[in-house]
C-alpha cells in the first residue's frame, strides 16, 4: 500500500470521527440550529467515502456531492453500505444550507439517536476498509 493513500485515508477517517463526534453532541442541543448539524453529518459522511476511496488508491476531485462519491466506489467495485445509498440529502448542507443560498432545508431528519446511529455506520465502515480500530 502507498504510504501516502494510507497517511491521506487514516486523516480523512480521524477528520470524519471529529465531525460524527459534533453530531453526536450538538444533536441534544435546541438552540443550534439545523444546518451546523447537517453541515458536520455531510462532513462526517464526505470524509469516510474519500478515506476508503484514498486506501483504495481511486483518485477523486475536491466536491462535497455525496451522490458522486457513492458512484465512484460503485465505479471502482468497492461495496458501499446501503445506509449510504440515502445520504445524499446531506449534501445540500456542504455548501447551500451552511452558507445560507434561500434553498430549502433537504429536510435532514435530526432524530438525534437515528443520525448519530447513521453517521456510526458510515465511519465504522470506513475504519474497516482502511484498517483502523473503532474507538
Amino acid at each position: 500500500m502507498n504510504d501516502d493513500s494510507s497517511l491521506l485515508a487514516q486523516t480523512l477517517l480521524e477528520r470524519a470521527r471529529h465531525d460524527a463526534m459534533a453530531v453526536k453532541k450538538f444533536c441534544g442541543d435546541e438552540d443550534l440550529a439545523e444546518e451546523i448539524i447537517g453541515f458536520h453529518a455531510q462532513q462526517a459522511t464526505e470524509k469516510s467515502i474519500k478515506a476508503v476511496l484514498a486506501m483504495n488508491r481511486v483518485h477523486f476531485r475536491k466536491t462535497h456531492d455525496i451522490a458522486a462519491l457513492v458512484q465512484l466506489c460503485l465505479d471502482h467495485r468497492i461495496d458501499v453500505p446501503e445506509r449510504l445509498m440515502d445520504e445524499d440529502k446531506l449534501t445540500d448542507f456542504a455548501v447551500d444550507q451552511r452558507y445560507g443560498f434561500g434553498y430549502e432545508s433537504p429536510g435532514l431528519e435530526i432524530d438525534g439517536p437515528a443520525l448519530v446511529k447513521r453517521l456510526y455506520e458510515i465511519v465504522d465502515w470506513a475504519a474497516k476498509i482502511v484498517g483502523v480500530k473503532n474507538d
